[in-house]
């Protein structure tokens, strides 16, 4: 019969080597995932007739030249963001067209025949949710960014 011992490298038996060999790994590994483009922090308020939005979501789209995905930050009930892209905190450096989303809340119909959901209307003008209308732009730097954005 064998004797079943799990194997391990010589030195990590102690305890110091184990944490030598964590050292080395997490050192290795990074802090966390890295972007494969250049990525800063932007935060931010986004207020309405002299109000903050105290809802909605603010999209960070990449403009040619500018790299990645697009970004998006959830506005908070005094107005502010942050913006993440796949996870990380921040967006591509680069210039990127801005669009802002704020819609009421959802109404559920009912009826004998089918249950409904009506898309609620949207509480700031559409041309700030709309691609092609949307008058807002950043250039997103290196180093923190700030972004105030106020609709009227």
């Amino acid at each position: 019969m064998h004797d079943h011992q799990p194997m391990s490298a010589p030195g990590l038996r102690s305890a110091a080597g184990r944490r030598l060999f964590m050292g080395v790994l997490i050192s290795a590994l990074g802090c966390g995932p890295a972007a494969p483009f250049p990525v800063a922090k932007v935060e931010g308020t986004v207020s309405y007739q002299g109000k903050p939005l105290g809802h909605g979501r603010v999209a960070f789209l990449p403009e040619a030249g500018t790299p990645g995905p697009a970004a998006v930050g959830v506005i908070g009930p005094n107005g502010s963001f942050q913006i993440q892209t796949a996870g990380l905190d921040g967006a591509a450096i680069g210039r990127h067209l801005v669009t802002v989303h704020c819609r009421g809340e959802s109404i559920a119909k009912e009826d004998q025949t089918s249950r409904v959901l009506q898309i609620p209307n949207s509480l700031i003008p559409d041309r700030y949710s709309n691609t092609t209308t949307s008058p807002l732009s950043f250039e997103v730097k290196k180093g923190p960014n700030e972004y105030s954005i106020v609709l009227d």
